[in-house]
């Protein structure tokens, strides 16, 4: 870090750049990201006719190095992001591969936890963000179009559509929530299901982890909360309005998420290729595989297979039902995008299937959205 009163002279002979192109690992571009952030602040650097002293310029020579995309649109600020490819990054994340139209993705600098930009769909009369429910009926005996309202929002986040209309869009987990490592990991057997419906353990977003199931609805959204509550960011157990507009997104890039998605995604029914292991009972055992087969019961780690891929996020369609903060009726909430265990015909990715929020189940798990402050 860097104290108040840093000049450009800092940023442009101190190495700064230098240490952007050579920067190694997560936390040391997140060191020199920092940097930049403070100079171009405290300094309060404007345009000049010397473009090298310029900070945009400055950037994107950052940006060029490899350690960023190179269609950086705004420069470092006060504000708690910058902005790439026109989708803003949280302060503590740093950009990783894709476009807002093929599915951004970021990572934490800190833990290398994951997300995905999902960019909301416009209305094409005057031009604003379009975030709503879903209007029309889902095929599948439990999907019909919802029209109850969302849970309660994390704390501090008192309306998800402002973050909309400001940015247009959100950061949803690449990932359905993992164990974290301080509950078993690995190590848990279906002996422990109950335990895993805990609360105060942040979930992880990565590939290659058990998915986090028998966990209860509450259980679920305190954990996702707990993901990140800084000044820049507030995590959050993805509602139904964001999992409709996510769906949306994918149906305009020409996925099938009302009639058929087995083509991308885990169900009874489905033949899915290029994994490495696959477990019957839950996540209890693992059965080392290159195919999961049609006509099995087989829960997947979360990102084992880009079958399972659609923009750059993973395990949308069937492997866990994922609880979301939409109300049902009464004390049962909206678990989307259906399991491993059923067909794609029953609960495509669009599907609503409505549960008990004291229900903990196999086949039930839950994902993450991060919200900018």
């Amino acid at each position: 870090m860097i104290l108040a009163g840093v000049t450009i002279n800092l940023v442009i002979n101190g190495g700064l750049i230098q240490q952007a192109q050579n920067a190694k690992t997560a936390t040391q571009d997140a060191v020199v990201y920092e940097q930049i952030q403070l100079a171009a602040a405290e300094a309060q650097i404007e345009k000049t006719s010397d473009s090298s002293k310029d900070i945009e310029t400055i950037w994107g020579n950052i940006a060029n190095s490899g350690n960023y995309k190179d269609a950086v649109t705004s420069a470092p600020s006060a504000a708690t992001y910058v902005t790439i490819d026109g989708v803003p990054i949280p302060k503590g994340f740093e950009y990783l591969t894709g476009t807002k139209n093929t599915g951004l993705e970021i990572k934490n600098s800190i833990d290398g936890n994951e997300f995905v930009w999902v960019s909301c769909t416009m209305d094409g009369t005057n031009g604003t963000v379009k975030y709503e429910k879903w209007t029309s009926s889902v095929n599948g005996g439990s999907s019909t179009a919802e029209t109850s309202s969302d849970d309660t929002l994390p704390n501090g986040i008192d309306d998800e559509t402002s973050q909309i209309s400001t940015y247009g869009g959100f950061y949803i987990a690449r990932y359905s929530a993992g164990l974290p490592g301080n509950l078993g990991g690995s190590a848990l057997t279906i002996a422990d299901a109950a335990d895993r419906d805990k609360s105060s353990y942040a979930p992880i977003s990565k590939k290659d982890n058990i998915p986090w199931n028998y966990i209860t609805y509450n259980k679920a959204k305190s954990n996702a909360e707990i993901m990140y509550s800084n000044d820049f960011v507030q995590s959050g157990l993805v509602t139904g309005t964001q999992w409709d507009s996510l769906m949306k997104w994918l149906e305009n890039s020409g996925y099938d998420v009302q009639i058929n998605s087995e083509k991308w995604g885990n169900y009874y029914n489905s033949d899915v290729t290029g994994i490495k292991e696959y477990s019957s009972d839950d996540g209890a055992t693992w059965i080392s595989a290159d195919l999961k087969p049609s006509g099995t019961e087989g829960l997947l780690k979360t990102g084992d297979s880009d079958y399972t891929k659609a923009s750059n996020i993973y395990d949308l369609a069937g492997n866990l039902y994922e609880w979301t903060s939409e109300v049902s009726t009464g004390t049962s909430h909206n678990r989307r995008g259906g399991c491993n265990l059923q067909s794609v015909l029953v609960y495509p990715a669009a599907s609503r299937s409505s549960q008990s929020i004291g229900y903990s189940g196999g086949v039930t798990g839950f994902r993450v959205v991060i919200y900018i402050k």
